[in-house]
């Protein structure tokens, strides 16, 4: 499983893999006002943020481990730049704020 960024002219630009899932808990997506995409990887606990410029690369966040979180599944962008994401496993909801 990949993302795959194409230019306007529908060439790809940018390729990013991501961590194989299960058929139940894939990866989810949104995208931001912005027009960043925020995509989860629920087995790793993570989610992924690109930008919505092609000039800046992918960014990793892993969420703290003193959280018992275990399946990042649902995303959701808010407006003021924070996530909501949804824990599958735990029956959790996180809102990560918008970083500064």
């Amino acid at each position: 499983t990949a993302l795959i960024r194409f230019s306007l002219g529908g060439e790809p630009s940018g390729i990013w893999p991501l961590a194989p899932a299960n058929s139940v808990d894939g990866p989810h997506l949104a995208l931001g006002g912005d027009g960043t995409l925020y995509i989860t990887q629920p087995e790793l606990g993570q989610y992924l943020s690109l930008a919505g410029d092609e000039g800046k690369e992918i960014q990793i966040w892993i969420l703290p481990a003193s959280s018992p979180i275990r399946k990042l599944v649902g995303v959701d962008a808010g407006s003021g730049g924070e996530v909501v994401l949804t824990d599958s496993e735990n029956g959790r909801v996180y809102l990560v704020p918008a970083p500064p």
